[in-house]
């Protein structure tokens, strides 16, 4: 009897022990599962997102193309008006492309002529909206920056203030920019303040609020190119509702 109860007693033990076994296999099992499934759901997302990137770098690619067509017309129209001394006709094509903005020239002198026309221009734009940019300037030498990069950078440090300071109070809707040369660098340094809290995409770049962001919101990403192109870089803070960025550029040889 006592050996029917030992054996009835091992069986027993060996079916727990299997079974508790079973349960540490099963559980283990369902927790890979479960990694399994929350992997499966990230990389789902992560495709979803890597779709929609591609489909918006697309159409920026077909815009950027149109963009590229229209301007390969306005070359060769504007080097017709040049070759037939069509100056008048020039002029005006100039005109409309800048928005029709005629500024008093002589404003704005730093010495350097590819500056003087984008402040003044910006500047003047500026006040018919009632926004006043505060420009201050030091120049010690000749500029030796191509002046396409310097109205690209500063035509974008600018857009991206004015963009800004339109949804302040009048009071409020203030600009300031400097701008130092001296043999070696060139500095830039433009504030504004803000409302709201600036968005930013998965790599921290910040985003336009406008509509549409395949034409617009690349303005401080060129500027960060052109910075880097002569050797140089770009910093930006946005504390307190102010947003500051300063613009370093070395001379080239």
């Amino acid at each position: 009897m006592r050996q029917l109860f030992i054996l009835l007693l091992s069986v027993l033990l060996v079916t727990v022990l299997t079974a508790i076994l079973l349960i540490a296999i099963f559980y283990r099992k369902y927790r890979e599962y479960q990694n399994l499934k929350a992997d499966h759901k990230l990389l789902r997302q992560e495709n979803i997102y890597l779709r929609k990137r591609f489909e918006e770098m697309a159409k920026q690619h077909q815009a950027f193309r149109f963009m590229h067509h229209e301007l390969k017309n306005d070359y060769i129209l504007e080097m017709n008006y040049l070759n037939q001394k069509l100056y008048a006709q020039l002029e005006e094509h100039y005109r409309k492309k800048a928005g029709c903005i005629n500024f008093k020239t002589g404003l704005i002198h730093t010495g350097n002529i590819g500056m003087d026309a984008i402040l003044n221009y910006k500047q003047e734009a500026a006040r018919k909206e009632q926004i006043h940019i505060d420009i201050h300037h030091q120049i010690l030498t000749h500029i030796k920056i191509d002046n396409r990069d310097l109205n690209m950078i500063l035509g974008n440090l600018i857009d991206n203030a004015l963009e800004a300071v339109r949804k302040l109070t009048s009071g409020q809707r203030r600009i300031a920019l400097k701008v130092r040369a001296d043999a070696t660098t060139l500095f830039l340094e433009i504030s504004n303040k803000y409302l709201g809290i600036p968005t930013k995409d998965t790599h921290g770049n910040y985003l336009t609020l406008k509509p549409d962001r395949r034409l617009h919101g690349q303005g401080l990403s060129r500027v960060k190119l052109l910075a880097k192109k002569y050797g140089g870089g770009i910093t930006i803070c946005d504390k307190d509702n102010c947003f500051h960025v300063k613009v370093l550029l070395y001379m080239p040889e």
